[in-house]
């Protein structure tokens, strides 16, 4: 599904499985209120993806929640597609999302190959402000077929002022939350439960607010790499 610059689109309580795909919103300048919620979506390349459609690309109020989201191994190894159950992005100039929430979704399945990971934020051109990450539960399966790359949760680029709380790591040897870039994000009453890095940056330009009420369990490093 394909959408552009429109307002008040609503995508919930479908079942969908075996595609690249699933539910995609290609927006444009001044698409506003898009939610996704209780869909269950199985053996997909993507399961959601929200992103600019080209320069000056636009959207605000994006709701992603209550969706289960499962993993297979359909797409493992094809060329050019890396896997993720959730893809959001202002990857062009001047493209942005605020006010995007990501809440009560249940992510799993086995990693196979060319994956990114489970639920991207990529600003990776534009900007993403303020986005809200919260009340997740990621898992992986015990013994995957591959590396599950950048881990749970990535957040890539120019997005800022990001919060991530209330979620639940539970993902064997795999990162839980990789951070690349962007400033002052808040991290809390998080649960990671990973014999992986529970907390990743990618880059010494990424910042925190604050970090506090987390719980770290067996993990290998609670915090890996270096930021401000």
């Amino acid at each position: 599904t394909w959408t552009k610059g429109w307002s008040n689109c609503e995508f919930d309580n479908n079942i969908i499985h075996d595609g690249n795909k699933l539910i995609s919103v290609s927006y444009s300048a001044g698409a506003s209120n898009v939610t996704v919620s209780n869909n269950t979506i199985d053996n997909s390349a993507v399961g959601i993806t929200i992103g600019s459609a080209g320069v000056g690309g636009t959207v605000d109020g994006v709701i992603i929640s209550g969706n289960t989201i499962h993993r297979g191994l359909l797409w493992s190894g094809q060329a050019d597609i890396h896997t993720n159950h959730i893809h959001t992005f202002a990857a062009h100039a001047s493209s942005s999302i605020t006010g995007l929430q990501i809440y009560e979704n249940k992510y799993y399945g086995d990693c196979g190959t060319n994956v990114t990971v489970q639920a991207y934020v990529e600003a990776n051109g534009g900007t993403i402000v303020a986005p809200k990450v919260y009340n997740n539960i990621f898992t992986f399966d015990a013994s995957p077929s591959g590396s599950c790359a950048n881990g749970a949760m990535y957040f890539k680029g120019g997005w800022s002022d990001a919060l991530v709380y209330g979620n639940t790591f539970s993902l064997g040897g795999q990162t839980g939350l990789t951070i690349d870039s962007g400033s002052g994000m808040i991290i809390k009453n998080n649960i990671f439960n990973t014999s992986g890095t529970a907390i990743g940056p990618f880059s010494s330009t990424s910042s925190i607010s604050e970090s506090d009420y987390n719980t770290f369990l067996s993990t290998s490093d609670f915090l890996w790499g270096s930021w401000s």
